[in-house]
């Protein structure tokens, strides 16, 4: 479906974990501490600086640098307090870090005016944002102050320092803390205070003072600002404890451009399918139902009231690459909805079984394209289930589970060896419909004494957010919850499911989680489908989710401007570097893995079928962090001491090398937000 994907939001999965925006608590206490000792320095350069007025100043500021002094020249009457107004020079920062200032000299407009270094969560001027300060006042010395909740006023620590004075401010976690120093190397705290900010942070130099719209300039020298790496977090593999073993089916996708032939026919497109190589490629677009004379992806002969064979089977057979294909039906062609209400109408159920079976006789029959698996029906539980029920109506998923029986029967009548399943839940949280279609669909009919059931297997969806601005953490939560399982997600809905259906028939049905992505939302250009934090973010459902007992999984989607792993052009997004590893390397015997902090870094260890290894980590913070790797059961010889390194990042997708005594000895790094797998060479 998803250019156009549903509008409605999970009450469920909307209840999940958010930020948790902690108090101030200041610490005055003169403890002397020295400067942190686990550092990675960025280089400060005149790029890499940019700059704003913060709040209505009445003048415009602006910045000069001259190796690692920068003046900053800027007007406004409050830095910090219940208000903010003066120029911000400033760069961004990842996680945890540190700013380094002495502060030179302030040539005053007023003796009040500030100079400071600061740490904000926005550049906004108003509301006033979460912020930071460490600084000096031309009239007061050395101060400490920090705004806890956007628009309140920000609490002041005075430390009593005099100018020319050294200033710092470090963020690790929610805890903030200003230093004070005379030499720039042993450090007086000036105060601390828990603040709830994101993962992306502005820091920098801020001047300006106690007077709107008059200039003052503030120089600040030997400036750095660095990145502080979290302690490590240790892993354990067990490479002799097998788990389960990985379905060929596991790591799949969704085809919203196969159904054109056009684009079927492309050698880029074809190239990149390959390259990815999902295990199972889902036909699904609600464009299917189009007309297929003018919408490129319509399927139906809407003048004549069928499926246009022609069309069906050149964009079958023009596709090169060749993956296990699965053909969603996802719903009822416009004559047999002659109302528009979304419902098939009454005493069409039998027409629209058929007109499921002819798709399967002109693809299998007359096309010998073989495709295995069929789902008639996409996320029509939104309108037999969940609508009425929140209307407070009585809902009609019993009409619902009678499409899908006389479907499944109609189609198996023509190709016997296929399978169907469905009904591609849009609301698997909502768990008694769930139950109830398990129910209706399993032993719903007797041959030759025993029970029959429609069902093949089952498919259910899964979207995190459709709001752009949520953090990372909260998104990559909705797949699972490191700090509370119990709480819902995307892992929690396919467990409870899978033992749904373990208790209600004697033979495995296989579960299927067929469309998954970060946002429902496609109108709300969610730009972490398109990067690194995308990839992690599949990464993380992959894993957890096949762990959690689906046989298969398949992200939404291949190809478009939205959500796919290409974009319009063919061009590889980060996740379609995922996809090529976790096909090439990620299917074999899952073993035991374990990772101390699953919030920093989760794992996943496979040994293929030749029993060659591949060791995933997912940096899901924002931090850069270390592991340390204990091994059962894997001690390379010679041959094999060099491992293949792959890494999805900020900085792209990478391949490298590194050698197995290193991954042992701990001297592991993780870049922040990225997907990193190590893989025995050959």
């Amino acid at each position: 479906m998803r250019q156009h994907h549903r509008t409605h939001t999970s009450a469920a999965l909307l209840a999940l974990t958010g930020l948790l925006l902690a108090g101030c608590g200041q610490n005055a206490s003169p403890t002397t501490r020295a400067a942190p000792t686990s550092l990675s320095t960025q280089a400060v350069s005149t790029t890499a600086w940019q700059d704003a007025d913060i709040g209505n100043t009445g003048a415009a500021g602006s910045f000069t640098q001259e190796g690692d002094t920068i003046r900053v020249t800027g007007a406004g009457d409050e830095i910090g307090g219940g208000y903010d107004q003066f120029h911000f020079t400033y760069q961004a920062l990842e996680g945890d870090g540190v700013i380094v200032a002495r502060v030179a000299d302030i040539a005053s407009a007023n003796a009040g005016t500030k100079a400071a270094v600061v740490i904000r969560e926005t550049l906004d001027g108003w509301p006033p944002a979460r912020e930071t300060i460490m600084g000096f006042s031309g009239a007061n010395g050395a101060f400490f102050a920090a705004r806890t909740e956007p628009q309140g006023f920000a609490n002041v620590t005075a430390n009593g320092a005099a100018l020319p004075g050294w200033v710092k401010l470090e963020r690790r976690g929610n805890v903030f803390t200003g230093f004070t120093s005379v030499d720039g190397q042993t450090w007086q705290q000036a105060g601390s205070a828990t603040v709830g900010m994101g993962s992306k942070l502005y820091v920098g130099l801020a001047g300006g003072g106690e007077t709107f719209g008059k200039l003052a300039t503030s120089t600040f020298d030997h400036v750095s600002v660095a990145t502080i790496d979290p302690p490590p977090v240790n892993v354990s593999v067990n490479w002799d404890q097998t788990l389960f073993r990985t379905s060929p089916l596991g790591y799949g996708l969704n085809g919203f451009k196969a159904f054109d032939p056009q684009n079927a026919a492309s050698a880029k497109y074809n190239e990149n399918l390959r390259y990815m190589n999902p295990g199972i490629l889902r036909y699904h677009s609600m464009e299917m139902m189009g007309d297929s004379g003018t919408t490129p992806n319509g399927w139906i002969d809407t003048a004549n009231r069928r499926w246009d064979a022609e069309k069906i089977n050149t964009a079958l057979k023009n596709l090169g690459a060749d993956p296990v294909r699965l053909i969603n039906i996802p719903t009822w062609p416009s004559w047999m909805d002659t109302d528009k209400d979304d419902l098939l109408d009454p005493g069409m159920e039998d027409a629209f079984a058929n007109f499921c079976a002819d798709l399967v006789r002109i693809v299998n029959v007359q096309g010998r394209n073989r495709v295995m698996y069929w789902e008639p029906t996409n996320e029509r539980d939104d309108v037999y289930f969940v609508r009425p029920t929140n209307a407070g109506q009585p809902d009609r998923l019993n009409d619902l589970i009678d499409i899908y029986n006389r479907a499944a029967r109609a189609m198996k009548a023509v190709d016997p060896h296929i399978q169907v399943g469905g009904p591609a839940f849009a609301r698997a949280d909502l768990y008694p419909q769930v139950r109830r279609f398990i129910a209706g669909t399993l032993n719903v009919d007797r041959e030759r004494g025993r029970p029959v059931s429609t069902l093949d297997f089952l498919s259910i969806h899964g979207y995190a957010s459709g709001d752009p601005t949520e953090s990372d953490a909260a998104i990559y939560n909705r797949i699972y919850n490191p700090t509370d399982s119990t709480v819902n997600s995307l892992s929690k809905h396919v467990a409870d499911i899978r033992a749904m259906l373990d208790e209600a028939n004697g033979r495995r049905i296989p579960l299927w989680m067929d469309e998954y992505n970060i946002s429902w939302a496609w109108w709300t250009g969610e730009e972490r489908m398109h990067n690194n934090k995308g990839a992690v973010f599949d990464a993380l459902a992959m894993v957890y989710l096949t762990g959690a007992g689906a046989d298969s999984t398949m992200a939404w989607n291949e190809k478009d401007g939205a959500y796919g792993k290409t974009d319009e052009n063919d061009a590889l997004r980060p996740s379609a570097h995922l996809f090529h590893l976790m096909n090439r390397y990620m299917l074999g015997r899952r073993v035991a893995a374990q990772s101390a902090d699953e919030s920093a870094v989760a794992v996943a260890a496979v040994r293929g079928e030749r029993g060659e290894r591949a060791y995933l980590l997912i940096n899901r913070s924002g931090a850069r962090q270390g592991v340390v790797t204990t091994f059962q059961g894997w001690r390379p010889d010679g041959r094999r001491s060099t491992l293949d390194r792959y890494e999805i990042s900020a900085d792209g997708f990478t391949k490298g090398t590194m050698a197995w005594s290193d991954v042992a000895a701990g001297n592991l790094r993780l870049p922040p937000n990225s997907v990193t797998l190590i893989v025995e060479g050959k």
